[in-house]
């Protein structure tokens, strides 16, 4: 997997990242991941194939694969241990996902379908969760809903000591929406 994520373009990441998940399972067919036992590192292969398609002309299949990766959770219930190393990243890839082909509707939703509490267990992932989710809130002026989680954002980012990361949303906030944020 590794070595997939260093090729220069996405197809050719994507490519690499196909080429590893056939050597544990040659035959799968995304279509189908519900008959599958996934692990860790299937999860993350898959993951990182999803968040790759964003970059490319077929972007449509970025949403695909979370949606399957999605479904995948659901049907399979896995340990709260597995999930926990892999989830809080499938959401947030997700939403970045979403944000880049400018799906800010299904941004918004995202908490109506998936349990983001799960986003704790991994600060990063949810900070930058918060980041896209706070933006797509402010496309659509919901002005009340966007400041508590782009002050989170911009909060976890500082501590992270991301600081260009919160001074980037605050400023967007501020000059696409006119929303000042105070944390």
């Amino acid at each position: 997997m590794n070595k997939a994520m260093q090729q220069e373009s996405a197809q050719e990441r994507i490519a690499g990242l196909t080429e590893a998940l056939m050597i544990t399972l040659p035959d799968f067919d995304i279509h189908e991941i519900k008959r599958y036992r996934l692990s860790w590192k299937e999860l993350s292969i898959l993951n990182n194939m999803a968040h790759e398609y964003r970059r490319t002309s077929e972007s449509h299949l970025s949403s695909f694969y979370f949606l399957q990766i999605l479904a995948y959770v659901k049907a399979a219930k896995p340990d709260i241990l597995l999930q926990n190393n892999f989830l809080p990243l499938t959401n947030y890839m997700y939403c970045h996902s979403l944000y880049t082909q400018k799906l800010y509707k299904d941004i918004i939703s995202i908490p109506t379908y998936i349990c983001t509490s799960i986003m704790n267990y991994n600060i990063n992932a949810l900070g930058t969760y918060l980041f896209f989710y706070s933006q797509a809130l402010g496309e659509f002026s919901y002005t009340t809903e966007a400041i508590p989680a782009a002050t989170y954002s911009c909060a976890i980012n500082t501590l992270m000591e991301l600081f260009k990361n919160a001074s980037v949303l605050e400023k967007y906030l501020l000059d696409d929406f006119s929303i000042k944020l105070d944390y």
